[in-house]
């Protein structure tokens, strides 16, 4: 652990030197949890293979579970909505993270 720093704030220490906000790494790190993120939340095989419970299963796969469900065909309507509260989230995170996702990918372009 740095002097002066707490227990939280020992990765930013190390990662960009006297605190500068600007730091060169921090647009690559976040783009990569934007996307480490993205994979995780996309995981459908492994929850599927390992959850014996619709309580414990993410919602891609409560939202697949719930698509082949229906007898009489499918309901548009409620899978649009679960779609929608599926991928809210992310978007949202996106969103938040939109200007060091992109500034990531434009710096490793110039390099």
């Amino acid at each position: 652990m740095f002097i002066g720093t707490g227990r939280f704030s020992n990765g930013r220490a190390s990662d960009c030197p006297d605190h500068h906000f600007d730091c060169h790494g921090r647009p690559a790190i976040v783009a990569f949890a934007v996307v480490s993120v993205c994979y995780h939340w996309n995981d459908f095989l492994w929850p599927l293979i390992v959850t014996n419970t619709p309580a414990s299963r993410p919602l891609t796969v409560g939202l697949a579970t719930f698509t082949q469900s229906s007898e009489s065909g499918a309901a548009w309507q409620l899978i649009m909505a679960g779609t929608l509260l599926t991928t809210f989230p992310l978007l949202v995170g996106f969103f938040v993270f939109q200007r060091r996702f992109i500034s990531s990918f434009i710096q490793s372009g110039l390099r």
